[in-house]
């Protein structure tokens, strides 16, 4: 392919396929110095001007995802981002990098080393790549209070305030525990694998196949919570969320590349 030769994607965009006002900042830019490169000043005028909206739209995106991280912070009792010690350097190291570009499962990566990227990405303006990282930051956050939360409920023994039908659980011979779960009161997450089965053993005796399948269920989703995933590719899920917003969204590789 030309160098000044459009890509698909742009000639989409070029021919209304894909609107132009729905494109991001950076694919804009692309298509701009591509409509340059080939004396396309009518393209250029009408894609500049949509770098310029994008931006805006992205500044006031910024700043409404900022007051809502921190209400939600503060509602979550989240204070400690406020005593996050700023980085010496804003450069990334190659360690850093590799994160960013998805090289390395989160999974394997400490919550103070994605606080460190997000600052760095802070710092330097590349506000898309901070709200990523402060939205993983915040997710790990939130998960770890509500699993603290459970162990507390747990503890203290307050998952069985709950309305409990004594007669309704010995007609399908189910303990209060049990009840709790078929019915919702408790989550999957508080119980242990045993007591699911000792379900499906109880409802499979009785020939019970409405409740049957729901057992059967909790216990796929205790084993594995992707279970219920509409697809358990990430790359595909991510395809089917641009589809369906109908915006490009950027994929972890194309950071730090001089790839347009």
């Amino acid at each position: 392919m030309s160098n000044n030769q459009y890509t698909k994607k742009q000639l989409e965009i070029i021919v209304g396929k894909i609107p132009l006002e729905t494109i991001g900042t950076k694919t804009a830019i692309a298509l701009y110095k591509k409509a340059i490169k080939n004396n396309d000043t009518v393209l250029a005028e009408k894609v500049q001007a949509r770098i310029t909206t994008s931006k805006e739209e992205t500044l006031e995106r910024n700043r409404i995802r900022a007051r809502e991280r921190y209400r939600l912070m503060c509602a979550q009792g989240i204070n400690e981002y406020r005593e996050w010690k700023q980085p010496k350097s804003n450069e990334y190291t190659k360690h850093q990098q590799q994160i960013v570009r998805g090289e390395i499962p989160l999974e394997n990566v400490h919550t103070k080393e994605l606080i460190h990227i997000q600052l760095k990405a802070q710092n330097s303006q590349d506000f898309e790549l901070a709200e990523r990282f402060m939205d993983i930051i915040l997710a790990r956050r939130i998960d770890a209070l509500e699993r603290a939360k459970i162990s507390n409920a747990l503890r203290q023994k307050k998952n069985c305030n709950y309305y409990f039908d004594k007669n309704a659980a010995n007609n399908i011979g189910l303990s209060k525990y049990q009840y709790g779960l078929l019915n919702g009161y408790i989550g999957v997450d508080e119980c242990s694998e045993n007591i699911l089965i000792d379900m499906i053993n109880k409802f499979s005796a009785q020939g019970n196949e409405t409740r049957l399948a729901v057992a059967k269920q909790l216990l796929q989703y205790k084993r594995n919570p992707r279970a219920i995933y509409i697809t358990q590719d990430h790359w595909e899920a991510i395809d089917m969320i641009e589809e369906l917003v109908r915006i490009p969204i950027r994929r972890p590789s194309t950071w730090f590349t001089n790839k347009s």
